[in-house]
């Protein structure tokens, strides 16, 4: 009599799944010294950078001390035509000129919410850096929103100390009028809302010059 079959069992394979190492984000060492260091890395993460400082006085912003960055708010079609923007065009004509071909050179929305830092020019009767912060795309009748003015001064104003932090050579302090007050008839305490709000590293203080 035939033996009944008996099935055989195959053989299960070897998965080749290998299991992923887990990214280890911290190490525990029994080293002090290693200690020190994961906490001075959480420490750099976590370093706040110190506010902007401001300081209001009546005076002549011209009458800044050489190599001072002078700081103003521009429209982006290369007109320094009224307000305090006339008095840099008359103080300042060869700035005047490097304003007027950094916009010819560009549109004004690629201008918008930058900055253009100028270096004191060969020749000039006053020793300034004249920083121009394009906070609309014109002027007069054409000029920007309220909102938007604030909206482009805040990025231009970052752009602004972005490159003044890459500077070797660094201007010797820093005055501002009243931005955005004169000809964009933007109340002055909403834009130094703003300006309080920025940090910079290793602190800045900016001198807030206005003949009222």
């Amino acid at each position: 009599m035939p033996k009944p079959k008996t099935s055989q069992k195959q053989p299960i394979k070897a998965s080749k799944f290998t299991p992923t190492k887990k990214k280890q984000i911290f190490q525990t060492s029994t080293d002090p010294e290693s200690e020190d260091e994961v906490e001075e890395a959480d420490s750099s993460e976590d370093e706040v950078l110190p506010k902007i400082t401001l300081t209001e006085r009546k005076g002549d912003l011209f009458a800044a001390p050489p190599n001072t960055l002078l700081v103003h708010a521009c429209n982006c079609v290369g007109s320094w035509n009224a307000g305090i923007a006339l008095a840099f065009q008359k103080n300042y004509p060869q700035a005047y000129a490097v304003y007027q071909a950094h916009c010819a050179s560009r549109t004004p929305n690629s201008l918008l919410s930058t900055c253009l830092i100028i270096p004191p020019q060969s020749g000039a009767q006053y020793r300034h850096w004249i920083a121009c912060l394009f906070t609309s795309r014109k002027y007069g009748r054409g000029k920007d929103s309220k909102e938007a003015i604030l909206d482009s001064t805040d990025s231009a104003l970052q752009d602004m100390l972005e490159q003044f932090e890459e500077l070797k050579k660094k201007p010797k302090g820093v005055w501002m009028c009243k931005i955005n007050s004169g000809s964009f008839k933007v109340p002055w305490m909403q834009t130094k809302k703003l300006i309080e709000a920025l940090t910079f590293k290793g602190g800045l203080h900016i001198e807030i010059v206005d003949p009222k």
